[in-house]
């Protein structure tokens, strides 16, 4: 299990959170399914569930420059970050979120125009896109973990 970002910390007080896909890799316009599982052991001040679907590309390269006029060698580095989608997907919402074991299914459609994932370092550059789902439970209240 993986350490939780601050913005997660004190959560484990209201249950777990757990999701997983029925597959491992999807392709861009495939529909993605899959499997959440709440345990929650104390009421939740919010009601609705949510996937979030992150993507992300990076490109970092050094490059040499020529020394000109008696100058020392200069490596310059350029960094690069876009975004490629942030999208949050309902999947359920109650009237109110009680203690208890739930198991939600669920399905949504991959964009089109996704480039696929893939990592790609050299001595002079790395090239990555990658892609995240995320499930959480929006609160009423933007304070409450």
């Amino acid at each position: 299990m993986g350490s939780l970002s601050s913005k997660y910390q004190g959560s484990s007080q209201y249950g777990q959170i757990y999701f997983k896909t029925d597959k491992t890799a999807y392709h861009a316009g495939e529909t993605v399914t899959g499997t959440i599982f709440l345990n929650i052991i104390a009421p939740y001040p919010g009601n609705q569930l949510f996937l979030r679907l992150k993507g992300k590309e990076v490109v970092h390269l050094v490059n040499s420059e020529v020394p000109k006029h008696g100058k020392q060698h200069e490596d310059i580095q350029y960094s690069d970050k876009k975004v490629i989608v942030k999208q949050d997907i309902p999947v359920y919402s109650w009237d109110s979120l009680l203690p208890g074991q739930f198991s939600i299914s669920f399905s949504f459609l991959l964009p089109q125009t996704l480039p696929p994932s893939f990592y790609q370092q050299g001595m002079r550059y790395l090239a990555f896109i990658e892609y995240q789902l995320e499930v959480f439970l929006r609160p009423y209240q933007g304070s409450t973990p």
